[in-house]
């Protein structure tokens, strides 16, 4: 129930009764009982001396008072007086108890005779229900204002209706709704409706503090057109069957942290701590593989440190296994390849953060400033990369860093910032975790170690809310993480100078989208650039290469929004009329005739003029199955000759193609047209390789298996040893095929039996032997399970000895 619990209140709320029966329920006082002070003639004389006649003079509140009531009625001196009594009875913080008796003396003293506030009264001043807000503090006068209003409106009732009200707090909500709270008297309605009902109504006493309430924790509301109290009473009912009926919205831990994170930002970070430490299947996700990772780094560790030439191949196995899911696998890349090309300046790196019988972090430091920062160069990614290589040395007590959820832990929890020294980062990530463990000591939330620090800080800031939480505990975390704001890993990309035909284009950063395309940044970067040079490229390669994909991922990237991206399909009926303009059949007036019909280019070009801030993005999809010279028409001119105005075939207004508009086409080369482009528009666009032994596709099947379904890796050794019987490049299986969520031995036979053999089938119509080399299980008799992806295909790639000929 709404109520507090809290013993010492419990004299609160028997004053609260007391006021119930005196001054609403008859015209008794509260400090002399038996003399009639809560009468319709007190607040009337009261509404006449203050609420009709404010007195916005200097002075004190009390001043001014005394010079609107003091020559009113002893009645109507200690009405107000009482009144006073119960605006202060429910307010804690801001006002001491001896301020409150103080200042309701005061007034007491201008009546004749004074009358004194009697003592068990005044000892119940000392405390409070709850935090009176702006309201109380700010607008005294104002929620004044409505005690003597209500009173009139009180009083004025039948005698049947306030009993009604007494009996029924919805009835009595109604009679508070209805008197306005001018000027900001909300915390005396607020306070009048829990002093009043207070098993139904909350002890929160701002109208602004319920709504926020109400919204957070909106998710429990099942009448969405209910008022602020009647939702909030949903809540409750819903949070009680988990919490029981004693929870409070102030006190109780798990509903604080659902909905006022920040009241107390380390009470709610341990509770959302404890809630993913204390699931069954904590250490399987967020501690075990640690553990295995830093043990797979020990042999390397010991032949580093032995001076012994087996390293390698132990380092490689451990940075490329399945437990390494902290370093990105681009950066793991680069280290190996560092590794493969400078052997000497590498170990003598990885010496000095395995050393032995050295302070770890000081070793830390000593690694990065020998790391090139051509290897690596985000300070977050270098500093990661280091503390994963710690960890073979104790991960317990040196556990993994990961800047952007520490950076937003460090907002949560307003520990401190980010540090630009990249030793200083580890170090503050370390005092970070210590933290946490004392906390969590002082709190009752077990915690071993700074691993396990680490792990219940990657699952506060950035773990998939278990499915398995109520709808308002997800709800919840989501909200507390965004409560923070966007966390930027590293700071933004400066805009690019201004496009042809346009404004200044900001160009986003394209690390993000890298990552969730598992390709390599410098690859997306460098398209972006023939892009924003050329203005116009394509795509080609085999079937399954992810062209259209990349393509529309990319433009939606870079034009800062989809809606700022079109795509159309070529095939061989496709038509100038089709694409750029052409007359088409309407009824105008009601006579058939003909009208000129803009085509997808030109009203995306219209667009794109209309918006010069930002770029617009034309994709043509499987551009070389239309016949491109016929379907282009003028555009062969205008891709060259932007923001340059031609006449077109039909109509006589000039058109020209706006620079900040740009076309990314795809071409499949699995039947070979690509061969018969003409050189005109070859000259305009760039061409980017997608085959699966080429960058940017090589070893994507093999990253995205390892990422979602590490148990099936070996696919991509299939499809490669595939590919190298296949011996032909233009026609090869591309990843696309095996790219699902729900890929194991039965989907993988389907999407083979009914997707590659026919596929494959109708490329050896002249030799249907060969077909039998690919059944999926002679390919997988040769791919042993830890097999890596990258083949060498026409001198492309590393050799790879496990696959036989």
């Amino acid at each position: 129930m709404p109520k507090h619990d809290l013993e010492h209140l419990a004299g609160t709320y028997a004053i609260a009764e007391r006021f119930v029966e005196r001054g609403l329920r008859s015209d008794d006082s509260l400090f002399t009982p038996g003399r009639e002070i809560w009468s319709l003639a007190g607040f009337e004389e009261l509404d006449q001396l203050y609420v009709q006649a404010p007195d916005v003079g200097s002075g004190t509140f009390e001043q001014r008072l005394q010079a609107q009531i003091g020559d009113g009625s002893p009645a109507a001196i200690q009405l107000m007086a009482e009144i006073h009594y119960i605006y202060y009875l429910p307010a804690s913080g801001g006002v001491t108890g001896d301020t409150k008796r103080a200042r309701i003396g005061e007034i007491l003293s201008w009546a004749t005779p004074p009358v004194e506030l009697p003592a068990d009264l005044a000892e119940i001043l000392d405390h409070g229900i709850g935090g009176g807000g702006v309201g109380f503090h700010t607008f005294k006068w104002a929620s004044v204002s409505y005690f003597i209003r209500f009173g009139l409106a009180w009083k004025r009732l039948p005698v049947g209706d306030r009993e009604r009200a007494l009996a029924d707090p919805w009835v009595f909500r109604s009679v508070t709704d209805s008197v306005p709270t001018t000027g900001g008297g909300t915390y005396a309605r607020e306070s009048l409706l829990h002093l009043v009902h207070p098993d139904t109504f909350e002890r929160i006493f701002s109208r602004g503090e319920k709504w926020a309430l109400a919204d957070r924790l909106g998710s429990l509301v099942t009448d969405q057109a209910a008022d602020v109290d009647r939702r909030i009473a949903q809540i409750r009912a819903r949070l009680e069957t988990r919490f029981g009926a004693g929870f409070d919205f102030y006190w109780s831990v798990p509903v604080v942290a659902m909905w006022k994170p920040d009241e107390n930002r380390w009470t709610s970070f341990l509770y959302w701590a404890g809630r993913f430490t204390q699931m069954a299947d904590f250490d399987a996700n967020e501690r075990d593989y640690k553990l295995a990772l830093a043990n797979a780094l020990t042999p390397a560790r010991q032949a580093v440190l032995a001076e012994r030439a087996d390293w390698y191949a132990p380092l490689e196995a451990a940075l490329r296994s399945k437990d390494n899911n902290l370093i990105g696998w681009r950066e793991t890349d680069r280290f190996l390849k560092w590794a493969s090309a400078e052997p000497e300046d590498f170990n003598a790196a990885l010496r000095l953060v395995w050393a032995e019988d050295v302070d770890p972090h000081s070793a830390m430091e000593a690694f990065l400033e020998r790391l090139p920062k051509s290897v690596v160069s985000s300070p977050g990614q270098r500093v990661c990369l280091a503390s994963v290589l710690l960890m073979s040395v104790d991960p317990r007590r040196d556990p993994p860093y990961r800047p952007t959820p520490l950076q937003l832990a460090y907002k949560l929890t307003g520990f401190g910032t980010e540090q630009n020294d990249e030793g200083q980062r580890y170090r503050l990530a370390l005092a970070f975790f210590d933290e946490v463990l004392a906390r969590a000591l002082v709190n009752g939330l077990e915690l071993r170690d700074r691993l396990d620090a680490q792990s219940a800080t990657w699952s506060v800031t950035s773990v998939d809310v278990p499915a398995t939480w109520l709808l308002e505990d997800r709800l919840a975390l989501e909200r507390y993480r965004k409560g923070a704001g966007d966390i930027p890993e590293e700071p933004p990309e400066p805009p690019s100078p201004p496009i042809g035909g346009g404004g200044p284009v900001a160009r986003p950063s394209l690390g993000a989208l890298a990552d969730e395309l598992l390709l390599d940044e410098e690859e997306l970067i460098e398209i972006a650039a023939l892009l924003e040079a050329k203005r116009q490229l394509v795509f080609y390669g085999p079937p399954g290469t992810g062209k259209t994909f990349v393509a529309r991922k990319l433009a939606a990237a870079l034009a800062g929004d989809p809606a700022r991206v079109r795509l159309v399909q070529f095939h061989p009926s496709y038509a100038y009329e089709d694409f750029v303009e052409g007359f088409r059949p309407r009824l105008i007036g009601g006579v058939a005739g003909f009208e000129l019909v803009p085509g997808p280019l030109k009203r995306l070009a219209a667009a794109a003029a209309a918006d010069p801030a930002h770029l617009h993005f034309l994709i043509i999809d499987e551009m070389n199955r239309g016949n491109v010279a016929k379907v282009f028409g003028e555009l062969y001119f205008l891709l060259e000759y932007r923001d340059e105005p031609v006449e077109l075939q039909y109509s006589a207004v000039p058109f020209a193609m706006p620079g900040n508009l740009r076309i990314i086409g795809t071409m499949n080369t699995a039947d070979r047209s690509i061969a018969l482009l003409d050189a005109a528009l070859r000259r305009r666009f760039a061409f980017i390789p997608f085959f699966p032994d080429r960058e940017p596709i090589a070893g994507l099947l093999h990253r995205w298996l390892q990422r979602h379904r590490p148990e099936m890796v070996w696919v991509a050794g299939v499809v490669d040893r595939a590919n190298v019987r296949l011996a032909d490049r233009d026609g090869a299986i591309g990843p696309s095929f095996f790219l699902r969520a729900d890929l194991d031995d039965a989907r993988l036979g389907l999407i083979w039996k009914h997707e590659i053999l026919p596929y494959l089938e109708e490329r050896f119509l002249d030799d249907p032997g060969r077909l039998a080399d690919f059944a999926l299980d002679r390919l997988k008799e040769v791919i042993p399970a830890s097999v890596s992806p990258t083949l060498p295909i026409d001198g492309v790639g590393v050799p790879n000895a496990a696959l036989p000929d």
